[in-house]
């Protein structure tokens, strides 16, 4: 996930509802990334490649940089955003507290651990008023106060003006912060992906409505696509042909017309030749620079 974080930020090509998928813009550009890992990082379980053929420079070619996967070195190279300071790390002047950290910006707080951690944070329960035991501050809202990462927070309880499935959510049994059972509204199937991000798995096709990724993997829980056609609804060159479910290159060429580097990789993401590969690749931090960089 770090990866393709550091090549998102760089290119600034999100290829799915971020919202969906990764508990939207409430986790900064993190949720760029835990979105695109459905759909650059996802099974190696196809669910079809639809249209997709590759060509001699594209998916699995041989013209790239970098030591083969045999030898232990890096394998593939990608236009990736480098820092020097955390001020490189602002965007459009807003500090979302990333740090430099071994020349990327890193965000202390992404990821998670446990699956508990992503039904909490894709409720809305970490965002939840501040509240207290004995405290009221959820009563006036009709909620809840959930006792959430050591402190208490406002959650949305079913009531006689809302119930739960009615806005789209899960009623779920909790312990409020006085020791009470309760019940509150939430996501329910929140899940950690194992490369440590929140996401909501699929648990079939009519919870991927996506045009470019209208198959559900129930393997992974992650929505795949099928076909090159769906894939070219995207709008991105880089992101025109279906890689075994996932949306990607199928030549060299798709990469220079998206502005995302000047090689198709064999796993059918954009990488680079060389720093000049890179110069059109635009970054979403206001300093730094990007650069090609070998993983």
């Amino acid at each position: 996930m770090f990866l393709s974080s550091m090549i998102l930020l760089a290119s600034a090509c999100t290829v799915q509802e971020v919202g969906e998928e990764a508990g939207g813009a409430e986790q900064g550009f993190e949720a760029d990334t835990a979105s695109d890992e459905n759909s650059s990082s996802g099974s190696s379980d196809s669910a079809g490649t639809g249209e997709s053929t590759d060509s001699a420079d594209g998916p699995g070619s041989s013209s790239g940089t970098g030591e083969s996967s045999d030898s232990g070195g890096p394998s593939e190279s990608f236009c990736v955003h480098q820092c020097s300071t955390d001020a490189d790390c602002t965007v459009m002047g807003m500090d979302f507290d990333y740090s430099c950290v071994d020349s990327m910006c890193t965000a202390e707080a992404s990821g998670c651990a446990t699956d508990q951690e992503c039904v909490e944070f894709l409720s809305g329960w970490t965002q939840g008023t501040a509240c207290t035991a004995g405290g009221g501050e959820c009563e006036a809202a009709m909620q809840v106060c959930l006792p959430i990462e050591g402190a208490g927070h406002c959650a949305v309880a079913p009531n006689e003006f809302i119930d739960c499935e009615g806005i789209g959510l899960d009623s779920i049994p909790m312990t409020d912060i006085e020791g009470n059972a309760v019940i509150v509204c939430g996501r329910e199937n929140a899940a950690c992906h194992p490369d440590d991000y929140c996401f909501l798995p699929c648990q079939g096709d009519t919870d991927c409505p996506s045009e470019a990724y209208p198959s559900c993997n129930v393997g992974t829980g992650l929505c795949e696509c099928s076909t090159d056609a769906g894939c070219q609804t995207l709008g991105s060159p880089q992101s025109s042909a279906c890689n075994a479910g996932i949306c990607g290159c199928s030549s060299d060429g798709d990469c220079v017309a998206g502005g995302a580097g000047d090689l198709c990789q064999p796993s059918g993401s954009c990488g680079c030749t060389g720093d000049a590969a890179c110069v059109d690749v635009q970054s979403s931090f206001d300093g730094g620079v990007v650069e090609c960089v070998p993983f």
